[in-house]
């Protein structure tokens, strides 16, 4: 072990001989740091500790985190960043750190050098080794010429031993994490910060609102009920099922028992279970078992449309395209595609009848087109494929098994996986996806100038104009069910039914465009912002602005779409 003198510390040769110097470890960031991350599973953000604490005032186990973040390093990083000198001496780095942590209200050096009553000056309180806690400071020896060392406890193994982070021990000026049993005379224990309170003995959290092993069906109301209040600061559901599905979603507040509506409708009928993750006044998670479920719900009726279009906004004139066999819809770089009542998919380049060309065998799913002409198609497997012109076949595979959305446009295709996790990529090929998120998203979209947007679990929009891991930027708040994008222009759909559109990435500042009476929403390139109110009726405009929408149909409409040519598509009932 080193040791410290009076005035610095200094290796002995006993200290030289037992001690082997240590790989240096890497350095980590800390759980209280990484818990500072963004939505959603999005990029993590490290926050610095600059705002001032009263003394004492912070979690005593931040002196623990932040400690950990310099391991395998030196020591004197710690004070250069905290504006001091030192650092590769053990007092001097637990020094900084402390001074780091309290906002630079605790500078624990004694004006009267007083070795270990330098903590007690600034704001500490002594405890005792059955009772130290994460961040308590340990201190062995006194200035009476004993062997020095300080060091900040990671954990209590209560055994005698701790688990610490410190300077100067593993190796000379270098910060290391290692068991340590410090002597039992000559040794004091010092606490700079606040300790959460334990959590109560028994305490345990139970799940509300279906029997486990029920079937469930429609959406059923659930709610958290912990045995005792005022520990939970936040509570997630936690559900995963079949195929890799996994989903977690903050519950509503704790005073009305942390409710949650899960739409079981939007679940593939199989067996899921849930639990809750709760965390609590002791700065931690926990898991509480909520139980299992199957989903039973019956798929509704198929309904089969007719296709209409037009290239204007204007009351009526659609042209009738097809007889009443299509289930979905889509257009984008002057192609239609329609997905008809066996699964095949059909295609064309004008408006007109019929004269729809023939893509795919039956067993397709799902089917997009972008801007550029790009076809997409979601086969009965869940995998994707796409092509570039309309014919038969041709299609070129571009996924394994397991996606459940796909969107294109712009030259980008964007796919969601069975777990909610977002891929992108920008040339039609098999894989080479590229990863975008974390397993939190339920809807994508994108638009003709690249920008994407997703919406999460729990409501929250997130956009970004490129392709790449994480880096997307919060829209809106977790209040929006459906969005849309083209030509630069955004479109959302919230929880009560009202448009708002923006033509800019960032947070808030949508502006509201219709009363709460849609039902649907599309984006054409060319700036058609098309909707679908309650009735079944369409509107349309080309600007961004509260109401001045124009009537475009009778209410017997049921699905919408837009493309970058200013083709209008809509499937009437």
């Amino acid at each position: 072990m080193f040791t410290e003198s009076r005035t610095t510390e200094s290796r002995t040769a006993a200290a030289r001989t037992a001690v082997g110097r240590t790989k240096p470890a890497r350095r980590r960031l800390s759980a209280a740091l990484l818990a500072t991350a963004t939505i959603a599973g999005f990029a993590p953000v490290m926050l610095g500790v600059t705002a001032a604490h009263a003394v004492g005032s912070y979690s005593n186990a931040d002196l623990a985190d932040k400690a950990l973040t310099y391991v395998g390093g030196s020591g004197t990083t710690a004070c250069a960043e905290a504006h001091q000198s030192g650092g590769d001496q053990c007092k001097q780095f637990a020094n900084c750190i402390v001074y780091m942590v309290s906002g630079h209200s605790q500078w624990p050096v004694d004006s009267g050098g007083n070795y270990q009553r330098s903590y007690l000056d600034a704001g500490g309180v002594a405890v005792t080794a059955a009772t130290a806690v994460k961040g308590d400071i340990i201190q062995e020896g006194t200035y009476d010429g004993d062997q020095l060392h300080t060091a900040i406890v990671v954990a209590n193994n209560h055994d005698g031993s701790f688990d610490v982070v410190d300077a100067n021990y593993v190796a000379a000026g270098i910060v290391g994490h290692h068991r340590w049993v410090p002597p039992i005379s000559n040794i004091g224990y010092y606490r700079m910060g606040a300790v959460a309170p334990a959590i109560p003995a028994g305490f345990n959290v139970a799940l509300w609102g279906f029997n486990s092993g029920q079937t469930l069906s429609g959406t059923v109301n659930l709610t958290a009920h912990p045995t005792q209040s005022g520990v939970i600061e936040w509570l997630d559901y936690v559900i995963d099922g079949p195929g890799g599905y996994h989903s977690e979603v903050r519950a509503g507040g704790g005073a009305l028992n942390y409710p949650y509506a899960l739409d079981t409708t939007r679940l593939a009928n199989g067996t899921y279970t849930i639990s809750m993750t709760a965390n609590e006044t002791d700065g931690l998670n926990h898991t509480y078992g909520g139980g299992s479920f199957t989903t039973g719900n019956t798929p509704p009726a198929v309904q089969y449309n007719t296709v209409l279009a037009k290239n204007s906004i204007g009351l009526y004139n659609w042209t009738k395209e097809s007889d009443p066999v299509v289930v979905a819809g889509a257009t984008g770089g002057g192609v239609q595609m329609i997905l008809d009542n066996n699964g095949v998919v059909w295609a064309k380049d004008s408006i007109g009848l019929y004269n729809w060309v023939q893509e795919s065998d039956p067993g397709v799913k799902a089917i997009a087109v972008g801007s550029d002409g790009t076809q997409m198609i979601l086969d009965s497997t869940g995998s994707v494929l796409a092509k570039n012109g309309i014919g038969l076949y041709n299609w070129t595979v571009e996924s394994d098994p397991g996606i459940k959305a796909i969107a294109t446009n712009g030259g980008v295709q964007m796919i969601l996986d069975n777990s909610g996790t977002v891929l992108a990529k920008n040339s039609i090929g098999l894989y080479n996806w590229t990863q975008e998120s974390d397993a939190v998203v339920q809807s994508i979209a994108v638009g003709s100038d690249g920008t994407q947007m997703i919406l999460d679990n729990s409501g929250t929009v997130l956009a970004k104009n490129s392709i790449g891991l994480y880096n997307w930027t919060q829209e809106s708040d977790a209040v929006v069910k459906a969005i849309s994008t083209n030509g630069g222009v955004q479109m959302i759909l919230d929880n009560s039914g009202t448009v708002l559109a923006k033509n800019s990435i960032g947070l808030y500042n949508w502006t509201q465009e219709s009363d709460a009476v849609v039902q649907s929403i599309a984006m054409g390139a060319d700036g058609t912002q098309m909707i679908l109110d309650n009735s079944g009726t369409v509107l349309a405009k080309n600007s961004i602005g509260l109401y001045n929408w124009t009537q475009e149909s009778d209410a017997v409409v049921k699905s919408i779409a837009a493309g970058s040519d200013g083709t209008q598509m809509i499937l009437s009932r």
